[in-house]
């Protein structure tokens, strides 16, 4: 039974990687994605104040936009991928004395209904490249 069951996940990796190299597109990076949106970082910040934020949009597992208002957004990047970010409607977050810092954690609600912890590692104030 377990050399059956190796023998089925290495099939399975297998054919991942396959399905992976026959597409030929390498995946963007964080900058192009944020170009295709017309924006560009600015700056690191160390706090975004938490009464500011009042959206957000998913950039890729590891990096989400902050909307502060009409004309400020934020480029967070997680310590590691949160997958049940794409799936989300909703998020949410700590808070260290009413600002979002490194010390924070987005919280997404996940399969199951477990509420994933993705711990923040960076935070990017964002401007409009002015491309149209």
């Amino acid at each position: 039974m377990r050399a059956r069951t190796k023998w089925l996940i290495s099939l399975l990796l297998t054919v991942a990687l396959l399905g992976c190299a026959a597409t030929g597109e390498s995946p963007l990076t964080v900058y192009q994605k944020l170009d295709q949106r017309d924006l560009r970082i600015v700056e690191q910040v160390d706090r975004i104040h938490d009464y500011r934020i009042s959206g957000w949009n998913y950039l890729d597992p590891q990096h989400l936009i902050l909307q502060g208002g009409v004309n400020q957004r934020y480029l967070v990047t997680l310590v590691r991928r949160c997958y049940g970010l794409q799936s989300n409607y909703a998020i949410g977050f700590t808070s260290t004395v009413s600002t979002l810092t490194t010390f924070d954690k987005i919280l997404v609600r996940d399969v199951g209904n477990i509420v994933d912890e993705c711990h923040i590692a960076s935070l990017h104030r964002l401007e409009k490249t002015g491309a149209a």
